[in-house]
C-alpha cells in the first residue's frame, strides 16, 4: 500500500460518508468506522463498487473508551500488515441524546462520543501521524460551541440535563482540545484542525432522540446545507498542505476565530490535563 491513509470515524452516513467519498476521489486509502455491522458492511461494499478497493471499514461503538482503544489496535495492526502510512485522522463520529445516558464506564454519552473518544484516538494515533510528512488531525466541530462555557474539571452531569447544552459543551471541549494539541505538538509536519460544517441537514438528532428535540431538529435542519457541502471543509483541509493552513479553525473552508473561551490558554491546559487523568487507564494500557 503506497497511498496516504485516512481514518474517518462515523463514516457510514452524513458528513463522514461524504468525507470518505471526497478523500477517495483525492486518492486517499480510506479506513472508516461504523457502529452497525450490517450498515457498515453495506457502505463498504458500495464504496468499493464506486471507488475500487481503497476502502476498509471497522466496527466500533465509540461511546466506550475500551472500544476506541481496541479500534486503534485493530487499525494499527491493519496498517502495519499493509505496510501503509497513516497521514490523516478525522474525528467525525458524533451523537446527540435528549435523555442523560451514562455509559458502563461512567461517562455521559454525548461527551464520551464527541470529546473523550476523539481525545483518546488523537493521542493514540499521534505518534504515527507525526512520522508523516503531512500528518493531520481534523475534528468535526460545531458553531454551537460559541454559546457554551465549561467547568474544566467537571466530567459528570448531575441534576438537570438538556441534550443541546451537553452537545454544545462537548463541542467546546473538542475545540479547546484542538487548541491545546497545537500549542503542545504543532510542527512543520503535524497540525490539528477544527472543520466546522455549519448547520447541515443530517439526522444526528433523530438517531437517538425523540419528542421535542426530534421535532425541533426536523424543522431546523431544513435550513441547513447538504451533507456534501458540510463535508467539504474536512476534505479541503485534508488535501491542502500544512504550510497553507496557518489557522486551526475553519468554517466552510475559510478560517474563522473560535470562541474566546476556547482560546483561553490556562483553561485549555487545565482541561487537557484533567482529561488525561480520567483517561489514563486507556491512554497507558
Amino acid at each position: 500500500m503506497n497511498k496516504s491513509i485516512a481514518v474517518i470515524t462515523g463514516a457510514t452516513d452524513g458528513i463522514g460518508l461524504e468525507a470518505a467519498k471526497g478523500l477517495l476521489k483525492e486518492g486517499f486509502f480510506v479506513i472508516g468506522t461504523g457502529r452497525n455491522i450490517d450498515k457498515t458492511k453495506m457502505v463498504e461494499e458500495s464504496l468499493k463498487k464506486s471507488y475500487g478497493e481503497n476502502v476498509k471499514y471497522f466496527i466500533a461503538d465509540l461511546s466506550l473508551m475500551k472500544n476506541a482503544r481496541q479500534l486503534y489496535k485493530d487499525i494499527t495492526a491493519y496498517i502495519e500488515q499493509s505496510r501503509g502510512s497513516l497521514t490523516l485522522l478525522i474525528n467525525n463520529a458524533g451523537c446527540y441524546v435528549s435523555k442523560k445516558t451514562i455509559t458502563e464506564e461512567g461517562f455521559e454519552k454525548t461527551e464520551a462520543v464527541n470529546y473523550l473518544a476523539p481525545f483518546l484516538l488523537s493521542h493514540l494515533f499521534m505518534p504515527q501521524l507525526k512520522k508523516s510528512e503531512q500528518g493531520k488531525i481534523i475534528n468535526t466541530g460545531s458553531r454551537s460551541h460559541y454559546k457554551a462555557t465549561v467547568n474544566c474539571t467537571k466530567f459528570t452531569y448531575k441534576g438537570f440535563y438538556f441534550g443541546y447544552f451537553a452537545y454544545r459543551k462537548s463541542k467546546l471541549k473538542l475545540t479547546m482540545m484542538t487548541q491545546e494539541l497545537n500549542s503542545r505538538y504543532c510542527a512543520d509536519n503535524f497540525r490539528v484542525y477544527i472543520a466546522d460544517p455549519g448547520l447541515v441537514n443530517t439526522y444526528i438528532v433523530q438517531k437517538s432522540s425523540k419528542g421535542i428535540d426530534s421535532i425541533f431538529w426536523s424543522m431546523r435542519k431544513r435550513a441547513g446545507i447538504t451533507v456534501e457541502e458540510g463535508a467539504s471543509t474536512a476534505v479541503f483541509l485534508a488535501k491542502q498542505p500544512i504550510s497553507s493552513l496557518p489557522y486551526h479553525y475553519y468554517y466552510l473552508c475559510k478560517p474563522k476565530n473560535p470562541s474566546k473561551f476556547s482560546q483561553n490558554p490556562s483553561k485549555c491546559s487545565l482541561l487537557y490535563e484533567e482529561t488525561k487523568k480520567i483517561l489514563s487507564a486507556y491512554l497507558n494500557d
